[in-house]
């Protein structure tokens, strides 16, 4: 079905609030400085909205850093459940900054959403956030009928979440054998190919 006569004005207001959030960001090189690293990190964080319908309930499992926090959106009606992966870069954000989504993703779609707060670079270096990607996978895919009712699932994630969630897919399918359980990958403007796009590679110092 298109929707090329939909009228896209009711998401302008959400588009220039992200589109002043990315102002706000430090430029690249300074988030190789622990006060560049702070304030993206803070940024962050101020464009989180946690006032949502659905009241998440936080599950914690064990890790190979640590007990790895589950932010979960149960609605009423459980049909399939998403495993969410947020993005970040791989060294800001959390399972916070999807709450909105989130919660209306379990509402609209009635699926239960799972949402990762993996560890996050540099203080966890390479392949931390991969790891604990893969737990959260592998508990849910061993608890998905206990927790849920439902052995549907699907994987989601944005920008550096989308990456996570490429691999991830990859892990449940030659690792945990389970791929018959993946009923569909959702993958956001992801980061795929370190050799970087043309557009990637003629960017300057002053791009974003």
């Amino acid at each position: 079905q298109s929707n090329l006569n939909e009228d896209y004005s009711k998401y302008l207001p959400e588009v220039r609030n992200f589109n002043s959030f990315l102002r706000k960001m430090p430029p690249s090189a300074s988030i190789l400085t622990r006060e560049g690293l702070e304030k993206s990190r803070n940024n962050a964080k101020g464009f989180i909205n946690t006032n949502t319908i659905i009241k998440p309930s936080i599950k914690n499992i064990p890790g190979p850093g640590g007990n790895i926090s589950l932010t979960i959106f149960r609605p009423d009606t459980i049909r399939a459940i998403v495993l969410d992966i947020h993005g970040g870069g791989w060294f800001t954000g959390s399972a916070a900054n999807d709450a909105q989504f989130n919660d209306e993703l379990a509402r609209t779609c009635k699926v239960a959403v799972v949402s990762i707060d993996y560890r996050l670079a540099p203080e966890n270096p390479f392949p931390a956030c991969i790891q604990d990607c893969e737990v959260a996978a592998k508990w849910l895919i061993n608890n998905c009928k206990a927790e849920f009712g439902t052995d549907k699932i699907f994987i989601s994630g944005n920008s550096a979440g989308g990456h996570l969630s490429a691999v991830t897919t990859i892990y449940i399918r030659d690792s945990l054998h389970a791929i018959d359980m993946v009923k569909g990958v959702n993958l956001i403007y992801g980061v795929y190919d370190l050799g970087r796009t043309p557009s990637h590679r003629q960017a300057t110092d002053s791009s974003f």
